[in-house]
């Protein structure tokens, strides 16, 4: 919740391990952070926890009793695992292990899509969550920018839902945000 502890998260993690293998960078966990706080976000559902570092940071950002999930296929997390206490993490697909969970969860949610990236699974896995979504919901989507099957992803949902708000953020890789509305 604080800077302090983002700071300490960064501090205590091997930088030959987890700073130069990480894929989000700061200011794209600074959009999901930011997102989570200005909208009091109590929710968080990520496709492709890798090294655990947005998990780790949208946790503080969003404060004790929030719920917090994180999905990959193989356990790659190195961010140290006290950061990642309050994260429930699964090690399955998250386009067949996130419906169980959606479907028992209230209040408003954030979705971070950024999983596999090949083919049409960016795809799969926006429909994987679509059918929970409602107002006041967020899908965040990386790599929009190098990645084209993930730029597909992000084309289809606005043809899929054209009312919804969409903000593409040019960070080095891209993420587009959308706010289902």
């Amino acid at each position: 919740m604080d800077l302090d502890h983002f700071k300490q998260i960064r501090e205590t993690a091997d930088p030959s391990k987890f700073k130069l293998g990480r894929w989000a960078n700061d200011d794209e966990v600074s959009i999901l952070t930011s997102l989570a706080e200005l909208y009091q976000l109590r929710n968080y559902f990520e496709c492709g926890t890798a090294n655990g570092w947005s998990a780790a940071h949208v946790s503080c950002a969003m404060g004790e009793g929030a719920n917090l999930h994180s999905w990959d296929v193989v356990e790659r997390a190195q961010v140290p695992s006290h950061y990642l206490d309050r994260v429930e993490r699964h090690i399955a697909s998250f386009e067949t292990g996130v419906g169980a969970v959606l479907s028992q969860t209230r209040g408003r949610k954030l979705i971070f899509i950024d999983g596999d990236h090949t083919g049409g699974a960016p795809t799969r896995d926006f429909q994987a969550v679509e059918k929970f979504l409602r107002i006041g919901d967020f899908v965040v989507f990386h790599d929009t920018a190098g990645e084209a099957p993930v730029a597909r992803a992000v084309e289809k949902v606005k043809e899929w839902h054209p009312r919804w708000r969409f903000v593409h953020h040019p960070t080095r890789r891209g993420v587009g945000v959308f706010e289902v509305y």
